[in-house]
C-alpha cells in the first residue's frame, strides 16, 4: 500500500502558512488517519506536547496558525518531533530530519503501517539553496511526496 507524506512549509514569523496548507491537505485526506511529525527534537518515546507546540508557535501564539496547528494535533493518529542535530540551514540537520523522517514513514513499529504522515517544518527546508528540499529525498519506492501550496 502506497504512503504520502505532505509537507506543509510555514514562515515561523508569519501566520497562515500551516493554516493554507492544511486546507489543501485536509482535503486530500480528508477523515483518514494521520501521524504529525513536527520541527521539534527527534521524540519517538513520548510523543508532542503542548510546550512542543508553543515552541513552535512562538512567534505567532494567537493567530489562525496556533488555532490551526492544536486542531491538526488533536486530530492526528500520533504526533512525534524529528528534528536533527546541526545549524539551522545545515545539509547535516537536513539529512537528519530526512533520516528521522524515514524512519517515522517506514520503520517506527508505532507509525509505519500508516498510509498518510503530515511534516510541517520551516519552509527553508523544502526551498534550500544548494542542498536537497525535504520532499525530494528517497522515502521509498511506494512513498509519494506532496508539497503543500503556502500563501
Amino acid at each position: 500500500m502506497g504512503k504520502t507524506i505532505f509537507f506543509i512549509g510555514d514562515d515561523h514569523d508569519t501566520d497562515g502558512w500551516i493554516t493554507t496548507g492544511w486546507k489543501s491537505v485536509s482535503k486530500s485526506i480528508g477523515k483518514a488517519k494521520f501521524v504529525l511529525l513536527l520541527e521539534v527534537p527527534f521524540d519517538d518515546k513520548n510523543g508532542i506536547t503542548a510546550e512542543d507546540l508553543d515552541t513552535i508557535l512562538e512567534d505567532k501564539p494567537e493567530g489562525e496558525d496556533a488555532t490551526t496547528l492544536k486542531a491538526i494535533w488533536h486530530a492526528s493518529y500520533k504526533a512525534y518531533g524529528f528534528d536533527a542535530a546541526g545549524g539551522p540551514t545545515s545539509t547535516k540537520r537536513q539529512d537528519g530530519q530526512a533520516k528521522n523522517i524515514n524512519f517515522f514513514v517506514n520503520s517506527f513499529s508505532a507509525t509505519k503501517s500508516q498510509t498518510y504522515f503530515v511534516v510541517i517544518v520551516g519552509d527553508y527546508h523544502l526551498q534550500p539553496e544548494g542542498w536537497t528540499p525535504l520532499q525530494d529525498y528517497d522515502y521509498g519506492h511506494d512513498v509519494t511526496t506532496v508539497y503543500a501550496p503556502k500563501p
